[in-house]
């Protein structure tokens, strides 16, 4: 109820959301009852299994693939090599081997791997959404985002470049809205 209330606060503006199609429902309900909204449902690919019953309650369906890649690749590109070039200059850090140090066991060896993929893959997957984002945000004119949560590898970036620019950026919580929906549609 809160986020509804919240959302209210942005009648005749344009909103976003994310996240799992059916877990929206009793928002855009709400927000439909009102009419003065331009919903978008933003997805990383533009895949209409899931998102069929939002575009037949009025959402417009949009995947962030129709926001750029070729021109950003190079940009990309560059900065996961300079990524990669102080990967090496990281790991070989004495001051790191100390600080991931336990009972006397230096064990940046295990951590290694998982360092290797935030650098080679989720840092620089993350900032080719981040631009994407700010592409998108910017041309669809985004006054919120909402979405079932903030920290995995297509909301973060998407929150973090809303807030960036000054978009105000809600998270509603991921039982309570389908459970009081589930209920009200029963009786």
């Amino acid at each position: 109820i809160n986020l509804v209330l919240s959302v209210f606060a942005f009648r005749d503006k344009t909103i976003v959301f994310t996240g799992a199609p059916r877990l929206m429902f009793p928002i855009i309900d709400a927000m439909n009852r009102c009419k003065r909204y331009r919903l978008i449902y933003l997805q990383k690919e533009a895949g209409l299994r899931l998102t069929l019953p939002l575009i037949k309650k009025g959402v417009i369906h949009k995947g962030l693939r129709d926001y750029g890649y070729s021109r950003d690749k190079c940009k990309i590109d560059n900065f996961k090599y300079k990524l990669l070039e102080n990967f090496d200059t990281l790991m070989n850090s004495e001051r790191l081997h100390k600080k991931f140090t336990f009972d006397e066991i230096d064990v940046m060896p295990i951590l290694k791997s998982r360092i290797a993929y935030i650098f080679e893959e989720f840092i620089p997957s993350a900032m080719y959404n981040i631009v994407r984002f700010k592409r998108f945000l910017k041309k669809e004119n985004i006054h919120a985002v909402v979405m079932d949560e903030d920290v995995k590898e297509f909301n973060c970036p998407l929150a973090l470049t809303a807030t960036s620019l000054g978009i105000v950026s809600l998270e509603y919580l991921h039982g309570v809205p389908a459970y009081f929906h589930a209920i009200r549609s029963l009786s």
